[in-house]
């Protein structure tokens, strides 16, 4: 294979492994977040933020998280779990901005970030919505298929909020289907020292599955 025909094909492979990621944390995140309840039994509630820049300010690795931090304190006390999935995405000119998604009990109305003075970088819109996480999970895609390079330290997605039974099901869920398919959720399983998985749990080590495709090797492909 040429150099530069398999420079091209490696390059979209990677986008391609990186949106698939993004796909399978936002959606697992996402319907588990889904199937949780308020105290009364009830579906929870869904906020959809948007969270730009105005012109002149730059953007900076920590803007979102403290940002994110501050949305934290306020809904801890009301005595609420902070449930939440983030995107960054970039409009055409190459300038970042984000959009959220945050669960919480039916009644309780989030503030505008922007009017706290939690994102004073510019600009924010709050939305109830409707359907589960569909436009973040369109909204990754376009940012894992970006031809424009994001700049450099910056996150492309994000959660917070589960719980630590559903912390470790996440992570077994991001696992290759072939080592999924070998251990359990509980096995707490882990890339290993110089190659393969090892259960955290168990000790138990098993050997990375290697694909070759035209003629190159690939370390396991995500599934």
């Amino acid at each position: 294979m040429p150099v530069v025909g398999h420079s091209a094909w490696l390059r979209e492979e990677q986008q391609r492994r990186r949106g698939l990621h993004m796909f399978k944390s936002l959606s697992c995140v996402g319907d588990m977040f889904m199937e949780e309840r308020d105290c009364e039994g009830r579906r929870l509630s869904r906020a959809f933020l948007t969270f730009t820049y105005r012109p002149g300010i730059e953007w900076q690795p920590r803007h979102l998280t403290e940002c994110l931090k501050r949305i934290r304190h306020w809904v801890e006390r009301r005595g609420v779990r902070f449930r939440y999935v983030w995107v960054a995405e970039q409009h055409k000119s190459g300038r970042v901005h984000y959009h959220a998604k945050v669960w919480l009990p039916r009644g309780l109305t989030m503030p505008k970030p922007d009017k706290q003075g939690w994102w004073p970088h510019g600009f924010t819109n709050v939305q109830w919505a409707r359907k589960g996480i569909g436009y973040l999970v369109k909204c990754a895609t376009k940012t894992a298929t970006s031809s424009v390079p994001f700049p450099r330290g910056c996150r492309l997605h994000g959660h917070g909020g589960l719980s630590g039974e559903r912390r470790v099901y996440r992570s077994w869920w991001m696992l290759p289907k072939y080592q999924r398919e070998r251990c359990e959720p509980a096995d707490r399983v882990r890339r290993a020292r110089g190659g393969g998985w090892r259960s955290i749990v168990t000790g138990e080590w098993w050997e990375s599955v290697a694909y070759c495709l035209g003629g190159w090797q690939l370390s396991a492909l995500p599934s």
